[in-house]
């Protein structure tokens, strides 16, 4: 079974937690893909995987794509992966954009327990969770994947549905304009300034 992350390799986005927590996976039956552009922190995500004998065995580096190759580049797989740690409101109230790419490309999705993102995928119905806190609960969530073929068929049905009828901008662009028209119709009249009112000539 393929589990991919695609994204940028950065500090605090919980990448050496989930190669660290891969290590009691069992290689045979799920694989990871990570991909992004090269950097430094890709080579020691690299090198750690080695270091852990999983290179090549169950952690695998992919070539980073154009963004506009994002989604299909995801249909590829099964699950879709967001590991990021919690470290900042900005980490646990933000919308990944591969949040919607996973969605979009029929993926379900295992994600480290933030806020936001979990909100969605409890209403999508298209996820599972863990904390990069206790990496246990990492493998235990791969393993009730693995171990549940229904529950991913479910989860990806939901995903493809949730992006198609919801999690769109044609969805979400009427619910902000709607917004912003509230907004605009609760504005009261702005008053006259009174040098303004002084000067008026009278009905």
């Amino acid at each position: 079974m393929k589990f991919l992350f695609q994204g940028r390799f950065t500090p605090g986005r919980g990448i050496d937690e989930l190669i660290e927590g891969w290590a009691a996976v069992d290689g045979e039956r799920a694989a990871l893909f990570l991909r992004g552009p090269d950097n430094m922190w890709r080579e020691a995500a690299m090198e750690k995987a080695a270091q852990l004998g999983l290179l090549g065995r169950s952690v695998y580096f992919l070539e980073a794509v154009r963004e506009d190759e994002l989604v299909a580049a995801a249909a590829e797989a099964d699950i879709g992966v967001i590991p990021y740690k919690p470290l900042i409101l900005n980490d646990r109230l933000s919308c990944p954009n591969k949040l919607s790419q996973y969605l979009h490309a029929g993926l379900m999705v295992l994600a480290n327990d933030l806020p936001y993102v979990k909100s969605v995928l409890s209403e999508a119905e298209a996820g599972l969770f863990y904390t990069s806190a206790d990496l246990s609960t990492l493998v235990a969530a791969v393993n009730e994947i693995l171990d549940d073929p229904a529950l991913l068929r479910r989860g990806r049905e939901n995903a493809r549905r949730f992006a198609r009828e919801c999690f769109n901008w044609q969805v979400q662009g009427e619910v902000l304009l709607a917004l912003y028209q509230g907004a605009d119709a609760a504005q009261p009249e702005p008053a006259m300034p009174a040098h303004v009112a002084s000067h008026a000539p009278a009905a």
